[in-house]
């Protein structure tokens, strides 16, 4: 096949594996225009010397450019992105890698969150005996701080306080929100204690 061989636009299209679509709207913009323009049926058509420059374009949409800085670096002939402009897409690719992350942190909760719920889908009410308790209130991110909390914070100021727990003891939590959701839980975390002590501003 010869540097003159001309493609028509679907030709084109089929062979570099993009859309018709595609193909216009980077004529559009000024990124790949038809070597030829037939001035009689409007049939464009694409040099083989155009392949590259295709390939140019899509590679780096691929790694994020936008058409216009794709655009800018083709006419200033460049072959590869500057330092400067490359530094800039390894930040914008490190902020949204850090966005994926949280997102699949909050995914991975809400899965938790929901197994847990499954669990407890068979349950039974029960009547407990009186007793007193040592509790905490506080408003948490979900399920998952609530374990931390007891280690980190309330299991601390209760021995602080001397706080005797009878074995094997009950322990339990009460969900003051109106409605029960996973997130943002106004929870009240209550453990069995022998006797009455001295509140603290916690406990």
């Amino acid at each position: 096949m010869s540097e003159r061989t001309k493609l028509k636009i679907g030709e084109f299209s089929k062979m570099m594996q993009v859309t018709v679509k595609t193909l216009r709207h980077y004529e559009q913009k000024g990124l790949l225009v038809p070597d030829e323009v037939d001035e009689w049926t409007g049939y464009r058509y694409y040099s083989i010397a155009q392949m590259q420059r295709l390939g140019t374009i899509r590679g780096l949409q691929r790694q994020g450019f936008t058409l216009e800085e794709i655009k800018e670096l083709l006419e200033e002939g460049a072959q590869m992105p500057s330092i400067d402009l490359l530094t800039q897409k390894i930040e914008e690719t490190e902020r949204q890698l850090q966005l994926l992350m949280e997102r699949r942190t909050q995914l991975l909760r809400w899965m938790d969150s929901h197994k847990q719920r499954k669990t407890m889908e068979k349950f039974s009410i029960q009547s407990l005996p009186e007793i007193i308790v040592a509790s905490h209130r506080e408003v948490i991110a979900d399920y998952s701080a609530l374990g931390p909390l007891c280690i980190n914070k309330i299991g601390p100021e209760m021995q602080r306080l001397g706080c005797q727990c009878p074995p094997p003891g009950y322990c339990f939590t009460i969900e003051h929100q109106e409605e029960h959701r996973h997130t943002d839980l106004d929870i009240e975390y209550c453990e069995q204690v022998v006797e009455m002590g001295v509140d603290s501003s916690i406990i």
